[in-house]
């Protein structure tokens, strides 16, 4: 197989099926799993779980821990574009801003919570 982006799960999940010559279907029946549940991680509309990671790494002869770590790195990279997002938006600079200010002297308390 060739070496794919760790933020794309769902195109090493393409890899492994097309290694094996198995359609979607094939795949999602051998798992024991809807083909909808297979095409929307396919599609990323659908997260790769711990009932799925165990079912793949069954499938597939690795470990679920290999399939959640995958998702994990996914999610880190969705982050990462998310922040970079979020950064541009003039209400985050707008909060970034006011969070550099004192707190009023009301918001700061010697007793106990």
């Amino acid at each position: 197989m060739k070496a794919h982006d760790p933020c794309k799960p769902h195109k090493i999940l393409q890899d492994f099926i097309r290694s094996q010559g198995l359609t979607v279907d094939q795949t999602a029946e051998a798992m024991g799993i809807p083909t909808w549940k297979l095409s929307a991680i396919l599609m990323e509309q659908k997260r790769i779980d711990a009932e799925l990671a165990a079912r793949l790494a069954l499938a597939f002869g690795t470990t679920a821990e290999y399939w959640l770590q995958l998702q994990h790195e996914k999610d880190r990279c969705d982050a990462e574009e998310i922040h970079k997002k979020l950064k541009k938006k003039k209400i985050v600079k707008q909060l970034l801003a006011a969070s550099q200010l004192p707190l009023p002297t009301a918001a700061v308390s010697n007793s106990p919570i």
